[in-house]
Order: structure tokens, then C-alpha cells, then sequence
């Protein structure tokens, strides 16, 4: 009788070291996509301030960026994007909030 109940505890750990190392794989997979999403993310932004420096961005393009650099934590720049915006828009509360939050974590 222990033959079956040992090919029982086999099979059980073959499977659970199957899953396992599933988990492992797709966890790992999603991390490299996400560094690869990250790198493209940072490569738009630099590019987008580069128009900004330049005065060649849009009107609709600032928002994408502030939301970019903001998700990305680079949080002295996106204040540099912002105080233009508050300039032009200065009733825009808000901006005028998002200031305020940059300048007390930076």
C-alpha cells in the first residue's frame, strides 16, 4: 500500500513545483515588460522636454508629460513643466494644487 501513497506525494509535488515555477516565469516576464514600458516612457519624456525647452510642445502634450513625470517620480521636473502652466492659467486651482504638493515633497 505505500506505493500508491507515494506516487500520490510525487505527483503532488511534481505538480506543485510545476505552478510554482509558472508563477515564477509570468511574474518575472511582466517585470521585464514593465522596465522595457519604462524605458520607451523615458526616452518619450526626455523627448517631450527637449520640445518644451524648445518651445515646440503642444498645448496638449503638457499634460501627458506632467502625468509621465509624475508616474515616473521625477517630481522637480514636472514642477519645471508646471510653473508655465501656472503662469498662463494662474485661477486654475487645481495647478495651483499640484504646486503646492510639488513644492512639499521636493
Amino acid at each position: 500500500m505505500p506505493k500508491p501513497r507515494r506516487s500520490l506525494v510525487l505527483s503532488t509535488a511534481l505538480v506543485s513545483a510545476a505552478v510554482a515555477g509558472w508563477l515564477s516565469a509570468s511574474s518575472l516576464a511582466s517585470k521585464s515588460a514593465e522596465t522595457g514600458n519604462g524605458i520607451a516612457a523615458d526616452q518619450q519624456v526626455t523627448e517631450l522636454l527637449n520640445r518644451m525647452h524648445s518651445g515646440e510642445l503642444s498645448g496638449r502634450d503638457h499634460p501627458w508629460l506632467m502625468e509621465r513625470l509624475l508616474s515616473l517620480g521625477r517630481l522637480e521636473e514636472a514642477r519645471r513643466v508646471l510653473s508655465p502652466l501656472l503662469v498662463d492659467q494662474p485661477h486654475q486651482i487645481p495647478l495651483s494644487l499640484l504646486m503646492a504638493d510639488l513644492l512639499r515633497q521636493t
